[in-house]
Parts: C-alpha cells; structure tokens; sequence
C-alpha cells in the first residue's frame, strides 16, 4: 500500500477549498438565490463577480451591506466565526460585447450592479438570510481595484 502524504499547507488549502465549494453549493441551492440571478438576465452568456467572505468583514470598496453597529471602511474583528459567510453577488458589466473567461472578465469589466447578498452558517449547511445590495453605494460606477 502507498501512502500519500501532504504538507499541512496541502492540508489547509484543500480544508479551505472544500469551505468554498459549499458554500458556494449552500447558496446556489437556495430558491431565494437562485431567483435574482435568473431574472434580468435575458443573456445565458452573463458575467458574475461574486465575493465571499466572513460574515464579520467590511470593505467599502465591495457593494455589500455595512456590518450592524460599524460604519468605517474596513472591519474584521479578529475573532470572527469561522462558520458564518457571506456571499455578494454582482452583475459585471464588460467594456465590449465579446466572450470573455475567468480574470479576462475582471479585465474587462466597467462596473458592478450588485444583485444580492447572502448569509451562509457553514455549521448548518444553511442560508440563513438574503438580502438586497445597499441602496446607496460608497463607490457607485468608480472602477476601484481590489486585491
């Protein structure tokens, strides 16, 4: 018998991974998710910018819901829950009408319109809320780069 062995970095990227395919699954099953993507698109050849992050993270340049009781730019305590994500979903709006894939669409893209946000406890497989964009936006139609 052979063994595989990997590094605990081999490890820890395959833990995260998994974290991001179901959370990724976790929102996508949901009706309420899946509804506002379908509508307004009248394009199956549609471009999607989506952000996932911990449901405690902030970052004003991304069109998401402030976090409750915080109104600075950036925030992530440093004890957030591990299990509680959030999934922003946004409409890329290309510079031209040709097809583009993967980072070509960030390189192609003139804005955003965000379409919804969505709260995932990973502990429960669950959506738990879904929420509409902010109707008011710090950085409407300003290209700003994120990294």
């Amino acid at each position: 018998m052979k063994l595989k062995i990997r590094s605990v970095d081999q490890l820890e990227y395959e833990r995260e991974m998994n974290s991001l395919e179901r959370i990724v699954k976790t929102a996508l099953a949901n009706p309420n998710v899946k509804s506002p993507l379908k509508s307004g698109s009248d394009n199956v050849r549609e471009k999607y910018i989506n952000y996932i992050l911990p449901m405690a993270l902030y970052v004003s340049e991304i069109p998401m819901n402030p976090v409750e009781g915080f109104h600075h730019e950036h925030f992530l305590p440093q004890d957030y829950d591990k299990n509680l994500y959030k999934v922003i979903f946004t409409r890329a709006i290309l510079r031209n009408k040709r097809e583009v894939e993967g980072k070509n669409i960030l390189l192609n893209t003139l804005k955003r319109l965000p379409i919804i946000e969505v709260h995932i406890d990973l502990s429960q497989n669950q959506v738990t809320n879904v929420q509409d964009p902010p109707k008011n936006l710090r950085y409407q139609d300003i290209p700003v780069p994120l990294y």
